[in-house]
């Protein structure tokens, strides 16, 4: 089977799910890697052309399409997410792969693509992470995975929860409002919001908002190792999607990898196979209140033959077993 996946690059997932991909079926795989943001001094040269280089986008990826990947014929195209793809340059693409299946992966509520309404007659296949999304259009429904990393191995729980994520929307303030219903001093607690160098830099010293930025808000970013031992490290973690979100996060599949409870802004989670009340608190986004005996009571093992279900291996393998039948 012989792979063409296309999507942006989102830390070291896209890598991983190149790696489950290629090898499921010891397929080909060839990735083309689209881009859809700058770093702040292209961003600044962007600024100071009128949006020339902004402009260059759709240029390069006609260059992908039609120099690097001219003369392969794909079984499968397979694009995760679809942000950035430019839908005439796709079109003109696949139809010189009249072959292939054309497979969308939705990792993203189709409110927050631009260009959903564009691409989705492009694909023979629309899956989607969002439940209600898929209720909605029809489409075939999927949630994430957990990588290997996360599995849990018996790992020591030395810390009483811990928070991993982006800096984005309200974190700040959930984070601020649950931390003061405990004593974080004297319990082991591990809090990080990554984000940008710049934009860190940008709210620290120029911000006219006035907002305080926490010295848990830092410019590095994890490995997925290094994530994955705090996660297994942890008794607790919490989680809040994008305001509105309702797909599950990745966090939440990787902390039922890691054995660890959840506290969540996602009512969503309810309707989920794994749910137990022992081991995951939904909260208010508005007033979020955690109760004292939830983070006191241990985690109650889930049956591994459900745990596996959300497994990078099993995703893929619900992705592309049906295109078997057509290859």
């Amino acid at each position: 089977m012989k792979i063409l996946f296309i999507g942006i690059p989102f830390y070291e997932y896209t890598v991983r799910i190149r790696k489950a991909v290629k090898e499921y079926e010891n397929a080909e795989v060839n990735q083309l890697r689209l881009r859809i943001s700058t770093t702040s001094f292209e961003a600044l040269l962007d600024k100071i052309s009128g949006g020339g280089l902004k402009r260059l986008i759709p240029w390069v990826q006609q260059c992908m399409y039609f120099t690097i990947h001219k003369s392969e014929k794909y079984d499968v195209i397979f694009v995760l997410t679809g942000r950035g793809l430019n839908a005439s340059l796709f079109k003109k693409f696949i139809s010189k792969q009249k072959q292939a299946q054309k497979i969308l992966y939705l990792w993203d509520d189709i409110k927050r693509l631009e260009n959903y309404e564009e691409i989705k007659r492009l694909f023979d296949r629309v899956i989607s992470f969002d439940r209600k999304d898929c209720e909605e259009e029809s489409l075939e429904f999927l949630p994430l995975f957990y990588l290997e990393d996360y599995v849990y191995h018996d790992e020591a729980k030395i810390r009483e929860c811990s928070v991993l994520g982006g800096w984005h929307s309200d974190r700040v303030r959930i984070i601020n409002q649950v931390c003061k219903q405990f004593d974080t001093r004297s319990k082991k607690w591990y809090l990080l919001l990554s984000t940008t160098r710049a934009h860190w830099l940008r709210k620290r010293w120029f911000s006219r908002d006035n907002e305080k930025v926490p010295s848990y808000v830092r410019p590095i970013t994890l490995s997925i190792k290094d994530s994955a031992d705090i996660l297994k490290g942890s008794k607790v973690t919490i989680d809040m999607p994008y305001p509105g979100q309702q797909g599950l996060s990745i966090r939440t599949l990787e902390a039922l990898a890691a054995n660890t409870k959840l506290i969540t802004t996602n009512a969503d989670v309810m309707n989920y196979d794994f749910y137990n009340e022992k081991n995951i608190c939904v909260i208010d986004r508005v007033n979020p209140r955690v109760d004292n005996q939830f983070m006191e009571e241990p985690y109650q093992k889930i049956d591994n033959s459900i745990v596996e279900q959300y497994s990078i291996e099993s995703w893929v393998k619900r992705i592309f077993e049906p295109v078997k039948q057509h290859v």
